[in-house]
């Protein structure tokens, strides 16, 4: 009896694992909005005003089309506004499934100091505002100093230093970008991105942590360079950015990571829509 009962027990066991069990996830269908503004810099011939739509998804989904195929996006400050069109060039962000709108940043200056309106509409019904005001200062370029502690062919290690903005409540985001190029003209550019407020500062002076860049392809150090990006950024882009990172690592370390939307400024929407003043170096390796 015992083992008909102990048979009886393994078989319920076995089936009952092939049943299916469905959990409701609730989900709304939401608009996505991405645009970062800043005064005209053209070392990196950025000189474009470019906003990026497309919707959410389930997690549950096959159905990867977040793209909004029309959108009236409009940009305005107290002195003139733009209606900016649908990029007639790389339009579709393939890679997030979003489409660009945008103008060339001479035709609608940006400018310190100053705040801006984003509108958008949607005939399928999605409407969002949201307001960003353009930092007053960016940092001098003799304030910024960049220490190369290794460098070698396969690692690099660096820090970056600048000075605070007298005079404002600020937050910085920094941008490293390698550029790499191997004895075969082939170029990477591994990066990272950091973000501090005045209370990491000591004395006014900032500093990064310690930089690793490890594993790189073997490279020229003769024709290789460090981009330095240290803008200086708005509250909202900030909390942005630092829950952005704090859910990247808890993901990094979690194998069934759970997608979560990081809210930003978007009315009724998600997203972010944020003005930065960023000053710029390249240096040699």
């Amino acid at each position: 009896m015992a083992k008909i009962f102990l048979f009886l027990s393994l078989s319920f066991v076995a089936f009952s694992c092939q049943n299916e069990v469905k959990f409701p996830i609730p989900f709304e269908r939401k608009m996505v909005v991405h645009g970062l503004i800043r005064p005209n810099n053209i070392i990196f011939n950025s000189d474009s005003i470019l906003i990026s739509i497309g919707t959410n998804i389930p997690v549950t989904s096959l159905d990867a089309n977040s793209e909004i195929k029309e959108a009236v996006v409009n940009l305005e400050n107290n002195q003139k506004q733009i209606l900016l069109p649908l990029l007639t060039k790389n339009a579709t962000d393939l890679k997030n499934n979003t489409r660009r709108y945008g103008v060339a940043s001479k035709n609608f200056p940006i400018v310190p100091g100053q705040n801006y309106s984003l509108s958008i509409t949607t005939p399928s019904g999605f409407k969002s505002k949201a307001t960003c005001k353009v930092p007053l200062k960016s940092v001098p370029t003799e304030k910024i100093k960049v220490e190369i502690l290794q460098k070698d062919a396969n690692r690099i290690r660096c820090k970056i230093n600048w000075e605070d903005i007298p005079d404002e409540v600020n937050f910085y985001n920094v941008s490293i970008v390698l550029n790499l190029i191997d004895k075969n003209n082939k170029r990477s550019q591994p990066s990272q991105i950091i973000f501090k407020n005045e209370l990491d500062a000591k004395k006014s002076i900032f500093t990064t942590e310690e930089l690793i860049f490890q594993n790189l392809p073997e490279f020229d150090l003769d024709r290789s360079s460090i981009y330095v990006a240290v803008a200086n950024i708005e509250e909202s882009h900030y909390n942005w950015g630092k829950k952005q990172i704090a859910q990247q690592r808890q993901n990094d370390s979690n194998l069934f990571p759970e997608p979560v939307l990081i809210q930003g400024n978007v009315t009724d929407n998600i997203g972010l829509f944020s003005g930065y003043n960023a000053t710029y170096i390249i240096n040699n390796l």
